[in-house]
């Protein structure tokens, strides 16, 4: 079973340059747009790992933290992504060295 991974990042753009590259390695990608949308992702699909956007509408990105550290859900890594540069950069390294199989 593939692990999946919750991007919630408000920019489409970028939620599409995120997804990409993971859905091509084989994982299941699900994404939320804002915080609320995101916490219920997150409760209503098994999530294996997050990318989280600080500056979200609805609720930000550590108000999703303190909520999801409260539920009784297992335990998921948080990965912070704070600008479109770092992710770009961090997905060309991917796409360099990580091939689909």
């Amino acid at each position: 079973m593939a692990k999946t991974i919750l991007i919630i990042e408000d920019e489409i753009a970028i939620q599409n340059i995120l997804a990409e590259p993971l859905r091509a390695c084989g994982y299941e990608v699900v994404t939320a747009s804002d915080g609320l949308e995101g916490i219920n992702a997150f409760h209503t699909h098994h999530i294996d790992l997050i990318l989280l956007d600080i500056m979200l509408p609805k609720i930000n990105g550590y108000a999703v933290c303190e909520m999801r550290f409260t539920s009784p859900k297992n335990f998921v890594s948080l990965l912070y992504h704070m600008a479109l540069k770092i992710a770009l950069a961090f997905f060309s390294f991917c796409r360099a060295y990580i091939k689909p199989g």
